[in-house]
């Protein structure tokens, strides 16, 4: 054999013996995994390959909704352009009212502002703007109308907190843009928190807001406080 032939050959079992090297059992594996990232990340990521079917849980108008730590029960809705005899709204404005019973359902007293993150609305089909610091209940990003304030129906008095196991009526008015479309047909959504502690100070806070429950109502176009 010639050395330039010697050559060549050796090259080639240099070749066949490094692809032997990389197929072995343990290298044909890793390549598979990689392969399966690939075609993953090509058509939608892993939240589209674990992705399963879910439906959230729809309430009559009239059932009572758990939404930890509440539950609210909705009693009467409608659209008005004078909030009083309710405090503030001195600004020309739509205001989205419903009258709710709402439970405390735990033994500790909670702040009134998580019944705010607990409920919120939308208009379907409509989504709203991102509105001026005017509209603090339009805040939001997501086209709803943000979460309502609360007024105890005995007082008309904004709640500040709610006591364990009493069970009280409540107005709870979303104060948004003169300009809102007053649909007759308005969607609430719950949504659950859970009591845990946190890992920077270990003190504890309602969190992990969670999705539970949507509520179609029929909304009176044009109500009042009474």
């Amino acid at each position: 054999m010639t050395k330039s032939g010697s050559t060549r050959g050796a090259g080639i079992w240099r070749f066949f013996k490094l692809f032997s090297d990389l197929a072995s059992p343990a290298n044909l594996t890793i390549l598979a995994g990689l392969a399966l990232i690939l075609v993953t990340g090509v058509f939608g990521g892993w939240n589209a390959a674990d992705a399963q079917p879910e439906t959230t849980p729809r309430a009559s108008s009239s059932e009572a909704v758990s939404a930890r730590p509440f539950t609210i029960s909705i009693s009467d809705s409608f659209w008005t352009s004078d909030s009083s005899p309710l405090p503030g709204g001195f600004q020309e404005a739509a205001f989205f009212v419903v009258k709710a019973r709402v439970v405390n359902t735990t033994e500790s007293w909670i702040q009134a502002p998580l019944l705010s993150q607990a409920i919120t609305a939308t208009i379907p089909n409509t989504d709203l703007r991102p509105q001026s610091g005017l509209w603090s209940n339009a805040l939001v990003s997501d086209g709803s109308m943000g979460g309502p304030t609360a007024y105890r129906v005995i007082d008309l008095q904004s709640a500040r907190a709610f006591q364990p196991a009493l069970e009280q009526e409540y107005w709870l008015v979303w104060e948004l843009p003169p300009d809102t479309p007053r649909s007759p047909q308005v969607q609430l959504q719950y949504f659950s928190h859970t009591w845990r502690a946190s890992s920077l100070d270990g003190g504890f806070f309602w969190t992990d807001r969670s999705l539970v429950a949507v509520q179609s109502l029929s909304a009176a176009v044009e109500g009042e406080v009474i």
